[in-house]
């Protein structure tokens, strides 16, 4: 019995689980026109949705990046499956707080641009991209806790937020994307 687990702890990923671990990073190329149309480069999101349609706008974009990271879930290699959902949600509300063409989201978007803290799109997109990778990864590990799990997937990527907005983003040059009441 413990040989067996012994076994297990050292197989190594099969073709198909790595197969799909790299489509989960390649979902990430998805992000592209969408992350590129909040520096004003429209042209290839404006591509997306004229040959695509509604299948081309930045919601269903996202839709396509989480369909392909939940398919890495279910055949990809993850052994634990909290720090994945916790990732996901956490990405999403980032999201969120970063696109306004969310359209049942939008109330998000307005409340936390109101905070200048929360009124950086692009760090936030980074910040839910970082979150799913890290999300990833700690999937892998098999001894890990909720609490690590919570504290590095929400408290620390909410801090660095918080940190760039009042550090990086001005030393840049950046203003907020302030909603004005």
């Amino acid at each position: 019995m413990a040989d067996n687990a012994k076994e297990n702890q050292n197989q190594k990923p099969s073709v198909r689980m790595k197969l799909f671990d790299i489509l989960g990073l390649i979902a990430y190329l998805l992000l592209i026109p969408p992350i590129l149309s909040m520096f004003d480069i429209t042209a290839p999101l404006t591509f997306l949705s004229e040959k695509l349609g509604t299948w081309g706008t930045t919601p269903m974009i996202l839709v396509y990046f989480y369909a392909l990271h939940f398919l890495r879930i279910f055949f990809g290699s993850d052994v634990r499956l909290t720090p994945v959902f916790i990732s996901y949600i956490m990405s999403f509300l980032l999201f969120s707080m970063s696109f306004t063409t969310i359209g049942f989201m939008q109330w998000l978007y307005n409340l936390t641009h109101a905070v200048q803290f929360f009124s950086f799109d692009p760090v936030n997109c980074v910040a839910a991209m970082l979150i799913v990778l890290l999300g990833n990864g700690i999937s892998a590990v098999k001894s890990g806790k909720l609490i690590l799990d919570v504290l590095l997937l929400i408290v620390l990527p909410v801090a660095l937020i918080i940190l760039a907005s009042i550090f990086l983003m001005p030393a840049l040059g950046v203003s907020p994307n302030v909603i004005q009441g």
